[in-house]
C-alpha cells in the first residue's frame, strides 16, 4: 500500500528544466550561469551548499530516503511492482495526481528488469531536480516602470535627458510624491498600484518553455553541454554574431571584438588560435575559471558564514564589478545591473503551508461524508480531484472506505516527503524588474529613497553616461533584475498554482533598538533612514548645527556617535 500514496501527491505545480551541468566528484555543489550583457557574456559559477553538504550530495541523500521507501522487500532493487511507484519529478514537487507510472524503460537503463539506487538517481538528475532556473512574470503593477516613471519625475524640461543639474534637483523634483511626508520615497508612492499586489509573482516560464522577453540582457542556464543544440550556445551566437550576419547560423564564428572579453579569457577558449571561435570552441565556453564565483549557503550555517559570498577568482579581470549590497550582492556591466539574494525561509513558509492544507483537505473530508458516518466511500468522493485520484493512497488497508485516521497518516506520509524532497534541491528565479534607475538610487537596496540617495543622485551620471555627452538618456537607463537562490520550499505544502516570493516594495521597519548609534539618534530617526534631519530632530536649530558637522542638513551615524561621545567626555 506504501506503493499508491507515493505515486498519488498532491499539492503544487513545479516546471521543471534541462538538467544540469555533470560535475566531478569534487565539484558537486557547483552549478554554472551565463549572463549574457550588451557589453558581454559573463560566467558565473555558483558552489550551493544545503545544510552544509554539496547541494548534489544533500539531494542524493533524499533519493537514497524515497528508495528505502519504495524498496518493500529491502533486496537493495526495485522490481517492477515497485517501480512503478517511483513517483516523478512533478509528483515530488508539484503534487500531481497519480497519472500513469513512469516507464520502466526509463528507470531500468542497464535493462536487467530492475531499478538500482544509482538508476533512479540518474532518472531524476535527468530531469533537473539538483539546480532548477525559472523565471518570474512581473505582475501587472510592474509593467509600468518604476524606472520610467522616476526618470519623468527627474526630466524637468522633458527633453528625455536628465542634466547633472536635474540629477542635483532630484530631492525637490520627487518631494511631492511623498505622500505620508515622512522625508522617504517608497516605490509604492512611486507608483501607487504597487501598493495593491501581493508580495508574490506567478513562475510563469522557466528555460524548458517560453522565457519571458529580456531587452538587455538574457540569463542563460547551462543544460547538459554534450548537447548540440544547447540554448545558451545559440543565444550566444544570435547575440553577438552581428558581424557576420550573411552567413547560416551553423557558420557564424565569433571575433574577440564580438564577444568584448579579455585577451586571456579569449585565447582560453580559441584553441586553434585562428582568432575566431567556432561552435565548438564556444560550446566550451564554461570549461575555463569563471568570471565571478559565488558560495551560496542554504539551511544550517557553520559559526557566522554568510549565505552569500564572493569566491576568489583566477586573475578575473571581472572581478571588482561584485559590490556588496544591503542584503546580497550586485553586478554592474554596462546596461545590465543584476542583484543576487539568498531566500531562505522556504522551511519556515513550507510548514505553513503544510498546516493550511490539512486544514483544508479536513474541511473537505467533513464536507464530503454527506451521512456523518466518519468515512468516505467512492461513492461520496465523486470526481473531487485531491480525493478521486488519491482514495487508494489514503485507504491503507484496502477496505473502500477512508477514515479520518487514515486521512491525516496519509497527509503525514505525503507532507513529509515533499518537505525532504523540496529542501534537498536549489532554485534560482530570475525577475526582471524594469527599475534600473530606482535601484541605481537606491545605494542600500531597501526599495526606499532617502534624501540622502536623492542628494547623491548626481554621482549616477558618471557610471550611466555611456556616450559621454554629459547627459542620461532614458537607454542609458541600465536593466535591473533580480537573482534569488532558494531552496525548493517556498511553496511547499500547497494546494494550487506555485508562487515565489521575490522582493518586497515596501521593506519592514526595524525596531529602534535593532540599529546601531546612541539611543536619541534611533528614536529621533523615525523614518529609519540612517539619517536625523532637522524635522525629526527634537531639539532647537542651533543644537542641530552643533551636531551636524558637515552642514549638510542631516546628522549621520558618525556625527551623532562622535557628539554622544563627546558629551560623555565632557561628564
Amino acid at each position: 500500500m506504501r506503493s499508491h500514496w507515493l505515486a498519488a501527491l498532491t499539492l503544487v505545480l513545479v516546471l521543471v528544466v534541462q538538467p544540469a551541468r555533470a560535475e566531478p566528484a569534487a565539484r558537486r555543489s557547483t552549478q554554472d550561469v551565463i549572463l549574457l550583457t550588451e557589453k558581454r557574456p559573463v560566467l558565473l559559477r555558483l558552489h550551493v551548499f544545503i545544510d552544509g553538504k554539496p547541494m548534489e550530495t544533500a539531494w542524493e541523500e533524499f533519493v537514497t530516503h524515497l528508495f528505502k521507501l519504495l524498496d518493500a522487500d529491502g533486496d537493495g532493487k526495485l522490481k517492477k511492482e515497485e517501480a512503478a511507484a517511483v513517483p516523478s519529478l512533478q509528483m515530488l514537487l508539484a503534487g500531481a495526481d497519480g497519472g500513469r507510472p513512469i516507464s520502466l524503460r526509463l528507470l531500468d537503463t542497464d535493462k536487467d528488469g530492475q531499478v538500482s539506487l544509482a538508476e533512479l538517481s540518474q532518472y531524476y538528475r535527468g530531469q533537473g531536480a539538483v539546480f532548477q532556473l525559472q523565471f518570474s512574470q512581473p505582475s501587472a503593477a510592474m509593467e509600468q516602470s518604476l524606472s520610467t516613471l522616476l526618470f519623468k519625475q527627474l526630466d524637468v524640461d522633458g527633453d528625455g535627458k536628465l542634466t547633472r543639474s536635474e540629477l542635483a534637483q532630484a530631492e525637490a523634483a520627487v518631494k511631492k510624491l511623498d505622500l505620508d511626508d515622512d522625508e522617504v520615497l517608497m516605490a509604492a508612492e512611486l507608483n501607487p498600484s504597487l501598493g495593491q499586489q501581493p508580495n508574490v509573482v506567478a513562475a510563469e516560464g522557466t528555460m524548458s518553455g517560453p522565457a519571458p522577453k529580456i531587452e538587455a540582457a538574457k540569463i542563460v542556464f547551462l543544460g547538459n553541454p554534450d548537447d548540440s543544440t544547447a540554448a545558451w550556445r545559440h543565444e550566444m551566437i544570435v547575440r553577438y554574431g552581428a558581424s557576420s550576419q550573411k552567413l547560416k547560423l551553423k557558420d557564424k564564428r565569433l571575433t574577440q571584438a564580438d564577444l568584448g572579453l579579455d585577451d586571456k579569457t579569449f585565447a582560453l577558449l580559441d584553441a586553434d588560435k585562428d582568432g575566431e571561435l567556432d561552435r565548438e570552441e564556444i560550446s566550451r565556453f564554461a570549461d575555463r575559471p569563471a568570471d565571478i564565483e559565488l558560495t551560496v549557503r542554504l539551511g544550517t550555517r557553520t559559526g557566522n558564514e554568510p549565505q552569500l559570498e564572493v569566491r576568489p577568482t583566477e586573475e578575473s579581470s571581472l572581478s571588482g564589478i561584485v559590490k556588496k549590497l544591503k542584503d546580497g550582492l550586485g553586478v554592474g556591466l554596462g546596461k545590465t545591473h543584476a542583484e543576487l539574494r539568498v531566500n531562505d525561509q522556504g522551511a519556515n513558509q513550507a510548514r505553513l503551508n503544510a498546516m493550511i492544507t490539512r486544514q483544508i483537505l479536513t474541511q473537505q473530508f467533513m464536507m464530503l461524508d454527506r451521512d456523518n458516518n466518519g468515512y468516505l466511500e467512492r461513492a461520496e468522493v465523486g470526481e473531487e480531484p485531491t480525493f478521486s485520484s488519491s482514495f487508494d493512497a489514503m485507504d491503507a488497508d484496502n477496505d473502500g472506505k477512508i477514515f479520518d485516521k487514515e486521512l491525516k497518516a496519509y497527509l503525514d506520509r505525503t507532507l513529509d516527503l515533499q518537505g525532504r524532497a523540496q529542501a534537498a534541491r536549489a532554485v534560482l528565479t530570475v525577475s526582471d524588474q524594469g527599475r534600473g534607475l530606482f535601484d541605481l538610487l537606491d545605494s542600500n537596496q531597501d526599495s526606499r529613497l532617502t534624501i540622502r540617495e536623492l542628494r547623491n543622485a548626481p554621482a549616477i551620471l558618471e557610471a550611466a553616461d555611456r556616450n559621454g555627452d554629459g547627459m542620461m538618456s532614458s537607454d542609458e537607463v541600465p536593466q535591473s533584475y533580480h537573482l534569488t537562490i532558494s531552496r525548493d520550499s517556498l511553496g511547499g505544502g500547497r494546494i494550487g498554482r506555485r508562487v515565489v516570493v521575490i522582493r518586497s516594495t515596501a521593506m519592514g521597519m526595524k525596531g529602534a533598538d535593532d540599529r546601531p548609534g546612541p539611543v536619541w539618534f534611533r528614536k529621533m530617526d523615525r523614518n529609519q533612514d540612517g539619517d536625523v534631519s532637522l524635522r525629526e530632530f527634537l531639539g532647537d536649530r542651533e543644537h542641530f548645527k552643533a551636531i551636524d558637522a558637515d552642514g549638510d542638513g542631516l546628522i549621520n551615524l558618525e556625527e551623532a556617535t562622535s557628539f554622544d561621545a563627546s558629551k560623555r567626555k565632557q561628564k
